[in-house]
């Protein structure tokens, strides 16, 4: 591209304005989304912006235990555990620019364990074990800008579907620069469950030992992402 018209015999880079795009021919959605990118940190040509932006955690946690001998041939005990972790990990870039993987973004993870045993002796040589244990784990992750609706449109995106979690800016990549928007896979909503019981009958006999039991499993996941 360049100024001077197809009746020039001497062009020059300077004279002609040579590889210059023409005004008119730059997409303003392109050039709005451009002007997201934040100024270089360094004077490299490439690899040239680098950020540590402050996360937040807040975690609590407990654990709970009983034990309890109702006679000399009989134990029982329970535990339950929680955990509940939020986070946010904010993009490279911050605000709607973001440029963060799916772990960045704000975060729930609520955890819980609950356990029960059961030892019951027959006879000294006789004993039989009993545990049932329940684990669920409920993850959400949301883009940094997830809650900000309207802004897809903001820049010339339709067609973009806003509710609570899916606002900010979609995942946009721009060959040779970073990702601008949220990560494809957010928001997310993750659920699983697992129920186990195992059950273990010893028996002692003279010099020996033998065990015989089950062990039995339901395990659930659900997951909720776009696609």
């Amino acid at each position: 591209f360049g100024t001077c018209g197809p009746g020039t015999k001497n062009f020059s880079l300077s004279a002609c304005n040579l590889n210059q795009l023409p005004a008119g021919r730059l997409d303003p959605v392109g050039l709005k989304l451009l002007s997201l990118y934040p100024a270089p940190t360094t004077n490299s040509l490439t690899t040239n912006y680098a950020s540590s932006p402050n996360l937040y955690e807040h975690k609590n946690s407990f654990d709970v235990r009983a034990d309890i001998d109702p006679d000399t041939k009989d134990q029982v005990f329970g535990r339950f555990s929680y955990v509940d972790d939020p986070q946010y990990i904010p993009g490279p870039f911050g605000g709607i620019a973001d440029g963060g993987g799916f772990q960045d973004g704000v975060q729930t993870a609520l955890s819980t364990q609950s356990v029960v045993g059961y030892t019951h002796i027959f006879t000294p040589e006789t004993i039989n074990v009993l545990h049932v244990g329940l684990n669920h784990l409920h993850t959400t992750r949301d883009g940094p800008a997830g809650s900000q609706n309207g802004v897809p449109a903001q820049y010339g995106i339709q067609g973009i579907p806003q509710f609570p979690g899916n606002g900010g800016l979609p995942t946009i990549t721009i060959g040779g620069l970073s990702t601008l928007g949220s990560n494809s896979f957010l928001p997310s909503d993750e659920i699983s469950q697992t129920l186990e019981v195992t059950d273990d009958l010893t028996k002692v006999w003279k010099s020996h030992s033998f065990k015989a039991g089950f062990e039995g499993q339901d395990v659930k996941v659900s997951v909720l992402q776009p696609g």
